[in-house]
């Protein structure tokens, strides 16, 4: 009677481990798989999304470098120039005499450095938002590139008269938008600019 006890214990020793050694029922890798995909899934949206916030980031800064490389375009030129002149009528003509101050014109020309032929002039164009520089009689080229749009950009001179005994100086503003892939940010830049030559 003994023997066929131990016998029974045995064999439901090796029954219960069989069953505990068995592997995974269909439905149960169903739910691990489904599981593993949700979680792939929201990573992969999160790399995509960071990924997508990265480009749009390295657009604008690429975008907001050119408008500060049209300020320090302007800048530099405007500091080493004299017989600054605003007037939106004022065509590129030879270096004159012929000064004035002005209190925020969208347009300022003035001789550049050791007098070149022509004068330069930088003036804000409003139907395509761009800032221009003429310069040597050439064609005007646009400082800004196409997905900054420029809506203001004003000048204030002051000290431009060559009798009175005040250094120029030059303040600029410009603002503007800038639209990377639809979104738009909008910027607002100064500088103070004084002569670096006497008149």
């Amino acid at each position: 009677m003994e023997y066929r006890t131990d016998k029974c214990r045995i064999i439901m020793y090796k029954i219960n481990k069989i069953k505990k050694n068995k592997g995974f029922t269909l439905v149960e890798i169903l739910i691990a798989t489904f599981i593993f995909m949700i979680i792939m899934l929201a990573a992969i949206g999160a790399l995509v999304s960071v990924s997508n916030g990265a480009k749009k980031a390295k657009a604008l800064r690429a975008a907001m470098d050119n408008v500060n490389y049209a300020m320090d375009n302007m800048s530099r030129s405007l500091r080493l120039g004299s017989l600054y002149h605003c007037n939106t009528s004022i065509t590129i003509l030879p270096p004159s005499p012929i000064t004035s101050d002005c209190f925020g014109d969208s347009v300022i020309a003035f001789a550049p450095a050791h007098h070149t032929v022509n004068d330069t002039k930088f003036e804000f164009d409003r139907p395509t938002g761009q800032i221009l520089k003429y310069s040597n009689g050439m064609p005007p080229i646009s400082l800004t590139a196409p997905e900054v749009e420029v809506t203001d950009l004003a000048f204030y001179v002051t000290g431009s008269d060559i009798s009175d005994i005040s250094q120029p100086s030059i303040f600029m503003r410009v603002k503007g938008n800038v639209t990377v892939n639809g979104d738009v940010t909008t910027f607002a830049l100064q500088n103070y600019i004084s002569q670096r030559n006497l008149e």
